[in-house]
Formats: structure tokens, C-alpha cells, sequence
């Protein structure tokens, strides 16, 4: 597995971010975040097709990536860390899920 398709696995998960924004920030929803999660979940979904090996260690790149994307959310909100969840709220059948959004 290369390390710049795994590094392109961990980036793509600024869906974390987009889903934690949509989640803690209502007021601001808008057709086009909604558009960025779908893109988001459409690379993750081609990045994954392309290598199984990837699609396998998800979980793992998921939970080492919440931790980042928990401060990214917060600095993009303004909101304080302690808004969100320490652990991550989203299983990865969720994430995949184009049809689901957190309420």
C-alpha cells in the first residue's frame, strides 16, 4: 500500500470534519455543504474501490484522523472543543452512507 494513497485516504477524511460542522452548527447547512460531503464520500468510495487493502484499514484511519479533525472543526465553527465528542460519533457504514447525514 503507498504511502501517498493512504495519506490520500487520511486527507479525504475532511468528511469528519464536514459531518461534524453539519452536525454541531444547523443554522449553517446549506446545499453546498451538503454537495462537499457527497464529493468527500465519492472520493473516499474511488479511492477505496481502487485498493482493497485501504478499504480494510478504514477504521484505522478514521480514528486516527478524528482526533485532527475534531480541532479542524472546531476552529472552522468557533465552537469549543468540548462540543464534540472526544471519541468519534460516526461508524464507517455511516460515513459510506451518501443518504445519511447526522442530524
Amino acid at each position: 500500500m503507498g504511502s501517498a494513497l493512504r495519506a490520500s485516504l487520511r486527507s479525504s477524511y475532511r468528511l469528519l470534519a464536514h459531518l461534524l460542522t453539519w452536525q454541531y452548527q444547523p443554522a449553517m447547512r446549506s446545499a453546498l455543504w451538503e454537495i462537499a460531503i457527497n464529493r468527500e464520500r465519492d472520493h473516499i468510495e474511488d479511492i477505496e474501490a481502487d485498493n482493497r487493502s485501504l478499504k480494510a484499514a478504514a477504521a484505522k484511519f478514521v480514528a486516527e484522523a478524528y482526533r485532527k479533525t475534531r480541532k479542524e472543526a472546531q476552529v472552522e465553527t468557533k465552537l469549543p472543543l468540548s462540543t464534540f465528542p472526544p471519541q468519534i460519533p460516526y461508524t464507517l457504514d455511516q460515513l459510506r452512507d451518501d443518504e445519511w447525514l447526522p442530524a
